[in-house]
This record gives structure tokens, C-alpha cells and sequence, in this order.
């Protein structure tokens, strides 16, 4: 049996229920795609007050996903490409941004960047795949 992928509120990057999650509140952005605004606490950096890169990649992946999701296409992640162009820092406000660059019958491609102080601290690429209708269940 094929997996119903449903939503629930203990996703580990946006869900609120989730005790050691991210939590983060993703909005839709004015200008299209989705943002959230993220201050990293000191449990998740892997260097001294660096952001762990593996929470960065979650960040962009999530507000990918979400920008598809935002314009009616449920996704899941099949590629993401981060490029880490300067340390993300922990304790300090983050901007995430992702937006769709193009949609297929079955795919989607999209971007993302974290800034501090408005300064491109990560971008990143993903391609998305479409979920069937009939395997997206968004009431769970």
C-alpha cells in the first residue's frame, strides 16, 4: 500500500506539537513563494555559533515545499542542491525565502535563500514531485 501523505501539526520543521522541532511559522511572501523568519537556538549549531548544516538544509528544503504548497501543488522533496556561502549564525534573526521557478504536470523546481541582515548567506535549488491527488490527504 502506497503512502497517504496527510499533514499533521508534528512535521519536525513546521509543526507546532513537535517538542525538539523547528517550529517554524511559514507565511506566504507578498511577492510570491513563502517565507518564515527564524532565530536558531544554540542546541542546533555545530560549530561555536554556527547553524549545523544539516538545519540549514531543512530550512530551505521547508520553505520550498511550502512555496509549491502555497500555490495549490503538494510536493515532496526529490533533489536539493544548498550552496553554504557564509556561516549561517545561531541566535541571531534569519530570513528564509523560497519561491517556485517552474511547474510540470508531475514536477516542480524551486529556490531558496537565508539572509541575515539581508546579507545571501545560502541559496539553494530543489526539484520537487508533485504528490497524486489521491495519495495527498491535507485533513490528517
Amino acid at each position: 500500500m502506497a503512502p497517504t501523505f496527510g499533514m499533521d501539526d508534528f512535521c519536525f520543521a513546521c509543526g507546532k506539537a513537535n517538542p525538539i522541532g523547528l517550529k517554524l511559522d511559514i507565511q506566504p511572501h507578498p511577492e510570491g513563494g513563502a517565507v518564515a523568519r527564524f532565530t536558531a537556538p544554540r542546541v542546533f549549531q555545530g560549530y561555536e555559533g554556527v547553524l549545523h548544516g544539516g538545519i540549514t538544509a531543512t530550512l530551505v528544503d521547508e520553505v520550498m515545499v511550502w512555496a509549491s504548497f502555497f500555490q495549490g501543488m503538494p510536493v515532496v522533496t526529490g533533489t536539493l542542491t544548498v550552496k553554504y556561502r557564509k556561516p549561517v549564525p545561531v541566535g541571531e534573526p534569519l530570513e528564509i525565502r523560497g519561491w517556485v521557478v517552474e511547474a510540470t504536470e508531475r514536477r516542480v523546481r524551486a529556490r531558496a535563500e537565508i539572509r541575515h541582515q539581508g546579507r545571501l548567506l545560502v541559496s539553494a535549488e530543489s526539484l520537487l514531485l508533485k504528490v497524486p491527488v489521491e495519495r495527498h490527504d491535507p485533513a490528517v
